[in-house]
């Protein structure tokens, strides 16, 4: 009978242990945040590189700034759940805004294909006064 306690305390004890050795890992793997992804294409669906995108919103400080690949994907990942603002904008398009995209815990939100429109911008004229140097460059 001894025997038989001292296995049972033997197995019982194994058994704690491996629990004990597996739990961290199998805890460490759940995710507490999520990610957004999409896709921006011009007006003929053609991919645009370097697209900045931004995304903002209460549950993290600042903004997040991100660009788009030479395919016109771009990711943001380690986002807290909640619901944020996302600007996509590049010089010589028009930006496009997203308001209350939801971000979900351990998943991905997809904002899909983006299209942007080719937009001209006017810039103001540069005006350049030239005056006299206020050193003269002949004296010592």
């Amino acid at each position: 009978m001894g025997d038989q306690t001292l296995a049972g305390r033997f197995l019982i004890a194994t058994t704690l242990a491996m629990f004990v050795l597996l739990t961290p890992g199998l805890l460490s793997g759940q995710n507490i945040y999520g990610g957004l992804n999409g896709r921006v294409l011009d007006e003929s669906g053609q991919p645009i590189a370097d697209i900045r995108v931004e995304i903002w919103g209460p549950d993290i400080q600042g903004t997040r700034i991100n660009s788009t690949d030479e395919r016109g994907f771009f990711h943001v990942a380690g986002l807290p759940a909640g619901r944020y603002s996302v600007r996509v904008s590049r010089v010589g398009y028009r930006s496009v805004r997203y308001e209350e995209a939801p971000i979900r815990l351990g998943t991905v939100t997809n904002l899909g294909d983006i299209a942007v429109r080719r937009e001209a911008i006017e810039l103001p004229d540069l005006v350049v006064n030239a005056g006299r140097p206020v050193i003269d460059p002949l004296s010592p």
